[in-house]
């Protein structure tokens, strides 16, 4: 059973119970750190301190846990540089592996190839304008939210949760709730399932964080679209960077229906793109199985290597018109003796495939088979 040792600030009522409920077949141990207000002053910034931070960390390795997560969200204001220290910090001192509450809803937002999002916090005006900028020099942008403008840290584990699910469901963009002594892990389900947005939560993505950390292939019930399939997108994400640079594309997606997961070939479960390239991942306006490209897939199941669009299959005029491609590759995924979906490999201008990037794709779309091989066994 994988041991999971959690930092949790002193003041916060959530984090544990949050944790246990959601953290099935995990053992949890817990240790705390004096922190009773939020703010950017410098009285604030010191309850942060890493010297305090691996004290606890090392009464934590002295119960074996494989991985350390601090489980607070500071480093959304003080930056992803203040929680890399404390990560290396705690290494250094105790040997396992660690990370925090900040790095793993970051991580989580990359696995979702998000660039925008509504922040939800308990936070005063000046740190959620922490929060934005740091947010900014990751690569996400913040537009808009919902603030409680509370500084007192056990304040923040006594809103409702039905308030919380009222600022949450508001949103025109997927929502990032950063505190990790909010209730909004109760609701992300709700949200998500009755077509809200897409929740990215502290508390589900401190244990998803850990539990990647730890090597555990996450698929669990509880935490919305994250802990179900957030891991595997991760993944996934990781895999399309690799081919990108391996076939010098200009777009990468992988499509797959993975009901029990969430994932439906008309939206890209990942996608890397080169510069000027548009997204597509976002874009469910097609039937994927229905197009002309796919069907050959499927009756061939073998790679369709397209250097220009001229005989059949031909692509949808969507995909040249709006999305700029002009040659493509597509791989099939296996899963048993049915094609779960496809890795698609996209150029701007018509090219000749080598056999270098054939080989390329033809590794990936096996990969991919294995990785869902390994999440339907978790």
């Amino acid at each position: 059973m994988i041991r999971i040792g959690v930092l949790v600030p002193s003041s916060n009522t959530v984090l544990e119970p949050e944790l246990a409920r959601l953290a099935d077949g995990v053992c949890l141990h817990f240790s705390r750190v004096r922190v009773t207000r939020i703010g950017v002053d410098a009285d604030a910034a010191a309850q942060f301190d890493s010297a305090a931070m691996v004290g606890a960390a090392e009464l934590l390795a002295d119960a074996g846990v494989d991985v350390i997560v601090w489980g607070g969200t500071a480093g959304s204001w003080l930056g992803v540089r203040h929680d890399l220290s404390i990560v290396s910090a705690i290494e250094a001192a105790t040997g396992v592996p660690a990370t925090t509450s900040t790095l793993a809803l970051l991580e989580a937002a990359r696995a979702f190839g998000l660039s925008r999002t509504v922040l939800v916090t308990p936070y005063v005006a000046e740190v959620v304008s922490e929060i934005v900028s740091c947010y900014a020099e990751s690569g996400l942008e913040v537009s808009g939210g919902e603030h409680l403008g509370l500084s007192d840290n056990h304040s923040f584990g006594l809103v409702p949760a039905g308030t919380l699910q009222s600022m949450i469901a508001s949103a025109d963009a997927p929502v990032m709730v950063v505190c990790t002594n909010l209730r909004a892990a109760t609701v992300v389900d709700s949200v998500e399932a009755s077509g809200g947005p897409l929740v990215l939560d502290s508390v589900v993505a401190t244990l998803w964080g850990a539990l990647r950390l730890a090597g555990v292939p996450v698929s669990l019930p509880g935490g919305g679209a994250l802990l179900r399939s957030g891991a595997l997108r991760a993944d996934l994400q990781s895999l399309c960077a690799w081919l990108l640079s391996e076939t010098a594309a200009d777009r990468i997606t992988v499509r797959l229906d993975v009901p029990e997961q969430g994932l439906h070939v008309d939206l890209a479960a990942a996608e890397a793109v080169g510069p000027g390239m548009r997204r597509i991942a976002g874009d469910p306006s097609l039937d994927q199985r229905a197009l002309n490209t796919v069907r050959w897939l499927e009756a061939q199941r073998r790679l369709l290597v397209q250097p220009r669009f001229g005989p059949d299959p031909r692509p949808p005029a969507a995909l040249i018109e709006v999305y700029g491609v002009n040659a493509q590759m597509l791989g099939p995924v296996s899963c048993g003796s049915e094609m779960a979906g496809w890795v698609s490999v996209h150029s701007a201008v018509e090219r000749t495939w080598s056999a270098a990037d054939q080989e390329a794709l033809s590794l990936a779309s096996a990969q991919v088979s294995e990785l869902l091989k390994s999440y339907q066994g978790s």
